[in-house]
């Protein structure tokens, strides 16, 4: 998320970017410097939202994420493409207790609209933030930050502009369901994926 002085200011600029070997562009990011700052974990993440799915056909999420030693709520706004990166208005507060949250959110009129898994390793590299994310559905980096630098960095680990995402991770598992012909439900892991 890029801050500034007002809310206005509050977003967040990326690109997603499918991958076929994480442990081939893990070693590429250790080799070009990029420093990891959160080790490979699972976060589980909730999307609440209004009965009529109003936060969703706004285009907008409400999210709770569980990582080990932390819960993030997040709002985003209605996402954007500009010059080929996803740029919408997000705002996060840490959680210190997310079971109570959750029955905050449910006692007030939201419902878990959605529930996704994914394993993540993060990193830091030339102002950017970048996560490569494992999911039951293949496996992504996100570049997160500058519009300018996702695009240099992007080309230093052998991507082009053509390769950038702007979709959520709930719009390509829509898609993949579509593609194999199954009912969309939550993205899990099976129990023993680690």
């Amino acid at each position: 998320m890029i801050s500034g002085k007002n809310e206005d200011e509050l977003l967040e600029i990326e690109v997603k970017i499918r991958i076929d070997e994480p442990e081939r562009l893990l070693s590429r990011l250790e080799s070009l410097g990029a420093a990891c700052f959160r080790d490979r974990h699972l976060e589980d993440n909730l999307l609440y939202d209004y009965p009529d799915l109003m936060l969703a056909k706004r285009g907008c999420l409400l999210r709770l994420r569980r990582r080990p030693g932390e819960a993030v709520l997040t709002f985003k706004g209605k996402a954007r493409v500009e010059r080929g990166a996803k740029v919408r208005l997000e705002r996060e507060v840490k959680i210190g207790d997310p079971d109570t949250l959750a029955a905050i959110l449910e006692g007030v009129g939201f419902k878990r609209a959605y529930r996704y898994q994914k394993y993540r390793t993060e990193f830091e590299f030339r102002g950017l933030k970048i996560a490569v994310d494992e999911l039951p559905i293949g496996n992504f980096i996100e570049l997160e930050g500058d519009q300018e630098r996702i695009g240099e960095v992007g080309q230093l680990l052998g991507f082009q502009p053509g390769n950038f995402l702007t979709v959520s991770y709930r719009d390509l598992h829509r898609e993949h369901a579509e593609r194999i012909g199954e009912a969309m439900g939550d993205l899990l892991f099976p129990p023993s994926k680690g």
